[in-house]
């Protein structure tokens, strides 16, 4: 959970300008006034990232078809349990 919150922030972050960030947002399928509300927030990044604003519209789904992959995915299989 933290490591999908960390990259939540790089993409947040990576967004550095409202505009850019109303951008992304509607492209993700966030409604225009909604996404101008969510991109000019004040509040601090880390709070941004587990606000609704991103857990939303950067969820897993989405990391996913980025081409990331989630740990347990990858632990889970090869784990050998006693």
């Amino acid at each position: 959970e933290w490591v999908r919150s960390r990259i939540r922030l790089c993409y947040w972050i990576q967004w550095k300008q409202v505009k850019t960030r109303v951008k992304q947002l509607e492209k993700l399928g966030v409604k225009p006034y909604q996404a101008y509300q969510w991109g000019n927030t004040r509040k601090g990044h880390w709070r941004t990232v587990h606000s609704p604003i991103l857990t939303r519209t950067l969820n897993n789904a989405f990391l996913k078809k980025q081409g990331l992959l989630c740990l347990k995915e990858i632990v889970a299989p090869k784990a050998v349990y006693v």
